[in-house]
């Protein structure tokens, strides 16, 4: 049995790839990125957020759309 304490909603972050200069990180808990011209921008405010609010990083981290 688990205890209440260590059961913490997390959210997965990904980077969605929406066109040519068109990316943006988002997460399932929630929080939304700004839009970013280049994919590695995009991919570093997904690391930064799931540093800063503990959430998990996509396997693959960029999705197509």
């Amino acid at each position: 049995m688990t205890a209440p304490e260590l059961l913490v909603d997390v959210g997965v972050a990904s980077v969605r790839r929406l066109g040519r200069f068109d990316a943006t990180a988002r997460c399932s808990c929630g929080w939304s990125g700004r839009r970013r011209l280049l994919v590695a921008a995009a991919e570093q405010d997904a690391w930064a957020h799931a540093m800063r609010d503990s959430c998990e990083v996509s396997t693959p981290l960029v999705l197509d759309w």
